[in-house]
Order: C-alpha cells, then structure tokens, then sequence
C-alpha cells in the first residue's frame, strides 16, 4: 500500500465514531483520494507482480484536459445502440488539474475517435450544469439523460438531457426553488422506470445540517420534479443517508441502492425504495448479522441472472473491528428480501495484491462472470481489474501504472462496459497522458479476454399500456439491439415460445390482436445477429372494449341508432348534442346491453348529434364516430283527386290531408304518362287548381302527392278530362 494510502487508513481508523457528522466528514475526504492517489502514482514503482491471466489491455484514448476532449472521467460507459459508448468527463479544460470544474458528454468508438457532444461551462454560461455525477443513460426517446453535481441556476447540480446531435437541455436546477428541498449535488445518474419518469438521488457532500442527508426523486421527462423521500429524516427508521451510485430497477418495480452512511451502525445501508418512495431498508453494514460485512458501499447495486443483487463497498471487510472503517472494501451479493452474503473480501491475503476501495458498479459478462475494479491498491497502489465467479474466486486481469502498458492510467473509479465485440471497456481517473495540466487526465481502455461477443441485454422498463381495443408495448431501447420480439399470453408466465411479432425495429409496439375485457401478459427479447436476449420482465395490461361504429336513420319525432358489437363491452352509453362536438357529459342513455336505441325525446326538425361509448370491465372505449341525425314527421297520406273538362281548361280538386304542408300535380297526355315535373305547387290550405290553355278535344292525365318535410305521399288516383267548347 502506498503512503499515501497508508496515511488514509489511518486517518479513518483514528477519526471515525459513530457521530453522523463524521460520516459526512469521512465521504467528503474519501471523494478527494483520487487526485492525491494519480500525483502519487507516477512516483511509485513498478512491481514485479504481474496479473493472473493472459488477457490484452489496450488504451483507446488518453485523454488532455483540453476543451474539445476533457479529462478526469469518473462514470462508466454506457454502450450505445450504435455499438458506440457515451460517458461524461469531470473536467473540459483549465490550466490545472485542480481547478477544472466543468467536464462534459462524449462519444468514443471502439477504435478510439472521440467526440465531445457537450461541454458544460457551469457559472460562465447561466444555468448549465458543471461535473457531471454519474454515467449517461439512454431515454426510450433516443436521447441522453443525466446529472451534474455542481452548476445550474442555483450552482447546486441539474438534470440535464442531451440529443444525439450534442443539443443539450436543462431539465431541473437543484436548489432554484421550483421543488421545495429537493436536494443538493445529485450523487448518480439517472434511471428510467415503467412509468417513462425517471428516478434518482443526491447526497450532499458538505458538513453542512440544512443540506441534509440526501433525497430520492422522480423527475418527469419534461423536468417536473417531485421530491419522494428524504434519508435521515426519521420518517423511516435507520433508512440510511448520502444515497451514492445509480439506482438499480428490480424484477419486482422497485428501485434498489445503496447510502454510504446511516443505517443502524451508520456505515451504510442497502435499501429497496417504491417509485412512491416507501423506503425499506434491506441491510445495515456493521451491525453485526453478518462479520466483516464491508461499510461505505457507493456505487451502483447489479441485478444478476440469479436474481441477485451485487455491489461493493469501499472500506471494511477483513480488517474491520467493530465500529472502525478499515479494510480494502468487499464484493457482496443480497437478495430482493435483504438475505445477504459476501463474496470477497479485499486485501484478506486470499489473493495477493487484490486492491482496494472498490468504487465501480460490477458488470455480469457474456460469460456468466462478474468484472469490475478497484480505484486504489494493487502493487502500485493505483488499483486493478478483476474478474470474479458467481461462487466468489477472484482472478486480477490488470495491475495500473505497473509498466506492463506505458501511460495506462490510473485510480479506475467507473466499472467496465462490456462492447458489442465482447471486449471491456472502462476508464481511469487519471493516468495517461496530460497536455494543459502537469498531472495525467485520465484514459478509456479495452480489455479483450477472448469472452463471447455480447448478445443484447434484455430490454428494460417495458409498459404495457390499455386502449380501446389494443395494448401499446414501450421499452427502454437494449444497447446493440437490432430488433425486438414481442411474446403474448393470457396467463402469467404463459406467454407462448412463438413470438406475436419478430421484426420490430422501434422500441413501441400497438397489439390490436386482442379482445376487451382479457389481460393480457407481455415479455420481449431482444435480438441482433449475435444472437437474442433473455427474456424481460413481464408486463401486463387489460384492454378497454373496441370502438363501436355507429349508424342512424331519422324516424318521426325519433332517431334510431344502431351501432357495430364492441369485444369486451357489458354495456353501452349513449350521448347526445345539438351541435357537432357538443354532446353533453352525461349520457341520455347509460347501460345499454344491446346494440341499438331509439331515442324519442326529440322534436322534428331539429339537428341532433349522438356518439356512442362501449363499457367494459377494463373501463371505457373511446367515443365512436359522430352521427347527424335529423328528425321528420311521416309523409302524408295520398289525396284523392278529381278532374272536370272546361272550355280549353280542366278544374282540378282534391281532398285536404291531414300532415300535409303542400301539393303537387303532375299531368300527362296518355295514361300513366305524367311528367316527373310538377306544374304546379299548392300551399297547405289550397285544394283546387284550374290548368288553363289546353286544348280542346285533347284528353290529359293528372295525379296530385300531399308533401311535408318527411316527404311526399304516394300518388293520388289518377283522374282525367277533355276540354271541350
């Protein structure tokens, strides 16, 4: 261990109490270890112990400090959908190490060409955020989103969103007063839940009592964001304080994490959170249920393939007496329900030269194994890579700053990312090379140990949302994914082995296959040429009945309605308006268990406007399509007529019909011939026409309809004459 470790060691052993003011103290200073850790590594030297293995480590980029590339890169990668990796930088330049307060979002292909999507300025530019807090991750919307720990309107940290085209949006200023106490320096990045929201945390790191000890929030993609639970509080008992890392989504829709303070010893806790923010904690580390379990866990938890949670902490485990942080950190598995077991024990002497202050979340490989580093220790004190098996044996793959690889950095405080071609990749604090500042800005590296080409994960966050007749799948987007398979079943864990669908290249995905009123079960996997995911977490949802299709004719003083069967519908409701969109709230009929309705609360001639809505278990179709509907009395009945001869005239009458409103006669010269033209029209009152001008000796024909707004009667008899001198 190197002196400078040593003195640490040291410092914590003879300082730390149980007083939660230390803890805060104690978190601050073991932040600030890595800049002392990279200066101190350039003068250390190389060891004659090598890594176990044979694997090849390679450093892609080394990083400047200069604007247009940043340096001090403290998060993981995030694997792209491109094949890519995107992470954040703690500083973009400054003309030393020190006092480089801003960083930034940057792309890096596998071969090592770097683009800065981002530069934060922080104070200098209004608003913007500065040092981003933790990894970058991918919205359902194709875009990036994170935190920073510092800038913002209120210099207290953001939420911020960035596009792939490096257009970057503030979503939320911590401190600016828009969400009351909603926390200071957001201590990880972000993840996306079921809902489309996304969650995270802070941790203040300053011995300050207004500051807290760290929140839990739910901020919505256009920045609205909701303070959920606030550690230390003593709303919930021994809930833990300054949460650290990302927060991880469990099988069961709940949020898990861990504090690197608090619990019942105050040296941590894992915790399980409701996106409602119920707070349940699952384990206090030195409370002694578990000897040596570790303290100061603070990096993100991993849900493994058993179902497993695994994580880190930073100190404790093998030289760890009671109520002393000391030790090299330890590997730890716990399950859903808090049953907790360690794995490893750093600096034990099971493995020599193993490291310490394990920071990074592990990674699970296409391999089945679990990989991840150690920030410090190792033979040149500036830390390692390891794998480790499910059962806990542990193998160091790379010692930093040992010479083996010149200017391969050093202090890895991220874990590893594994890369479509199944190599890691991960990056160092410091280490490298440096060009505006004297001490190294940190490196991105790939570690190719011949491991399996990476299948896609399983897609995350999956929703299964009802609508009239259909289910809309949504998914977070699983990084290599060429394209999904959706699974459907109608019983939990049913879902058949023959996917619904096979070629779904977007991350949504509208089942319209399915009937009203039946819950249907949802898993995806997701696909690309090296294969297909497992399977992800199920969903469910129930749809609403279809949308009828409505039809209606006019009728007198009624209009009759008559619509298309809805699957899934008990019932029907029927509204009514008298202007198109106007339709009143509440149903002129409601629980109708058929499929037509006559409806004779009207009057005649008057417009009226129906929708109707089917009504099912699962709730409410959407409206169907609006009909006009136009009331009209009944064509009257047919008058009968009579024709008497004139000279050169013919005197028509006829009888007078109730419900008429008019008349008309049609003549012709030959039986049945009447012209389809009317030569005359008659008001309601007039029963007799004279037809002047025609001529004598010739026979004409006449029949005479009674007409009302609902029509005209049939024809009357058919009466003729011969005008005669």
């Amino acid at each position: 261990m190197s002196g400078l470790l040593q003195s640490r060691y040291s410092f914590i052993s003879t300082v730390v109490s149980k007083d939660a003011s230390n803890r805060a103290h104690i978190r601050a200073r073991l932040l600030t270890i890595p800049v002392a850790l990279i200066a101190a590594s350039a003068l250390i030297s190389p060891s004659a112990v090598r890594a176990q293995g044979t694997p090849s480590y390679g450093v892609i980029h080394r990083f400047s400090g200069a604007a247009g590339d940043g340096g001090a890169p403290a998060a993981s990668l995030l694997l792209g959908t491109d094949g890519n990796f995107y992470g954040t930088t703690g500083e973009s330049s400054a003309p030393d190490h020190h006092n480089a307060t801003n960083g930034g979002v940057f792309k890096i292909t596998p071969d090592g060409a770097v683009t800065v999507l981002h530069q934060f300025y922080g104070a200098t530019v209004p608003g913007d955020g500065a040092i981003p807090a933790g990894p970058v991750i991918l919205g359902r919307d194709g875009n990036f989103y994170g935190t920073t720990g510092a800038g913002g309107t209120a210099q207290l940290g953001t939420v911020y969103k960035v596009t792939l085209a490096g257009n970057t949006t503030i979503l939320h200023s911590f401190g600016d007063g828009s969400a009351p106490s909603d926390g200071t320096s957001p201590s990880g990045g972000l993840i996306q839940g079921p809902d489309g929201n996304f969650y995270g945390t802070t941790s203040p790191a300053i011995l300050d009592a207004s500051s807290g000890s760290g929140t839990f929030y739910r901020i919505t993609p256009a920045g609205v964001l909701t303070v959920l639970h606030k550690f230390g509080d003593g709303s919930t008992p021994n809930d833990g304080k300054y949460p650290g890392g990302s927060l991880t989504l469990g099988p069961d829709g709940n949020l898990y994490g861990t504090t690197s303070a608090g619990g019942s010893a105050n040296f941590g806790t894992v915790f399980k959170v409701t996106p409602a923010g119920k707070v349940t904690t699952l384990h206090s580390f030195d409370d002694g249920t578990v000897s040596q379990d570790g303290a100061s866990p603070s990096g993100s938890l991993l849900l493994g393939s058993d179902g497993y949670f695994y994580g880190t902490t930073g100190l404790g485990g093998a030289k760890q007496p009671p109520g002393i942080w000391s030790g090299g950190g330890t590997v730890f598995k716990i399950a859903p329900g808090g049953t907790y077991a360690i794995l490893h024990r750093f600096q034990d002497g099971s493995v020599v030269n193993d490291g310490s202050l394990p920071n990074g979340a592990l990674i699970q490989a296409s391999d089945g194994n679990f990989y991840g580093t150690t920030s410090s220790g190792g033979p040149t004190g500036s830390g390692t890579v390891y794998k480790m098996a499910p059962g806990g044996d542990l193998t160091i793959l790379h010692f930093f700053s040992d010479g083996s690889v010149p200017d391969d950095g050093a202090v890895p405080f991220a874990g590893l990312t594994q890369g479509l071609d199944g190599n890691l990749y991960g990056t160092t604090y410091g280490g490298g090379v440096g060009s505006v500042s004297t001490t190294p800005q940190g490196t991105v590296y790939e570690l190719s140990l011949g491991l399996p080409p990476l299948i896609p994960a399983a897609p995350t966050g999956v929703t299964a949302t009802s609508g009239a007749g259909q289910i809309t799948l949504s998914w977070v987007p699983a990084p290599g994914a060429q394209s999904y398979y959706i699974y459907r079943g109608t019983a939990r864990g049913g879902e058949s082995g023959i996917p619904i669908a096979s070629a779904v290249t977007s991350t949504t995905f509208v089942d319209t296959q399915v009937q009203g009123g039946v819950t249907y079960y949802y898993k995806i996997r997701s696909k690309s040429a090296r294969g297909a995911s497992s399977y992800s977490i199920e969903a469910s949802a129930t749809p609403a009945p279809a949308t009828p299709t409505l039809n209606a004719t006019a009728g007198n003083a009624q209009a009759n309605l008559s619509w298309t069967a809805s699957s899934g519908a008990t019932s029907y409701n029927v509204y009514r308006g008298t202007a198109p969109g106007g339709e009143s709230a509440t149903p002129i009929a409601a629980g109708v268990t058929g499929t037509t309705f006559t409806d004779t609360s009207v009057r005649n001639q008057v417009r009226y406007y129906y929708y109707v809505v089917a009504i099912g278990s699962a709730g409410a179709s959407q409206h169907s399509n609006e009909v006009l509907v136009l009331p009209l009395p009944a064509a009257p009945a047919a008058p009968s007529l009579t024709a008497t001869p004139g000279n050169k005239q013919i005197t028509l009458t006829w009888t007078l019909v109730s419900g008429a409103t008019g008349y008309k006669l049609y003549r012709g010269t030959s039986p049945g011939g009447e012209s389809a033209t009317a030569i005359y029209g008659a008001n309601a009152t007039t029963t007799m026409f004279v037809n002047p001008g025609l001529t004598n000796g010739v026979t004409y024909y006449y029949r005479v309809t009674a007409i009302n707004p609902g029509g005209a009667s049939p024809y009357s008899n058919e009466a003729s004459a011969t005008p005669a001198p």
